[in-house]
């Protein structure tokens, strides 16, 4: 099946990605290249200090790569694309220790992502539940 971005190029991608900490002694990637397209699953494997959570945060904006860049939808993030906008509107985390506030449940969770959009409550809401259906997490 092919993707409907496949005419245009990737829906995300990285190109000639490095990243070193500590002025440069320590390589947590060495020129990554990788494609992803619109509707697709992508699994990132490998040996803990690998670069697996580097490469994530670089792909979702949360950092910036020492050299190389990350194109979505063909635009430089951080350049043709705004930061803080991607961030908001395009991708989402889960991370290992969720970070989630114990006092809130898993729809309140979601929407607290949302509040920086300035959208009507309502309209959270049922974005917010539409995502966790999606996810599979209707009932959580």
């Amino acid at each position: 099946m092919s993707s409907p971005f496949s005419a245009r190029g990737p829906f995300l991608e990285a190109r000639g990605l490095v990243k070193s900490y500590d002025e440069g002694r320590v390589e947590a990637l060495r020129g990554v290249d990788v494609e992803i397209d619109a509707g697709e699953f992508v699994a990132i494997s490998g040996p803990s200090g690998s670069g697996k959570s580097t490469l994530l945060h670089l792909l979702g904006g949360l950092d910036t790569a020492t050299q190389g860049k990350v194109l979505f939808k063909g635009s430089e993030l951080g350049k043709a694309v705004d930061l803080d906008s991607y961030r908001s509107r395009q991708v989402g985390f889960i991370f290992q220790a969720f970070y989630l506030l114990p006092t809130l449940r898993a729809l309140e969770n979601v929407q607290v992502a949302m509040l920086a959009l300035h959208e009507n409550a309502n309209h959270r809401a049922e974005r917010a539940a539409a995502l966790l259906r999606e996810m599979g997490l209707r009932h959580a």
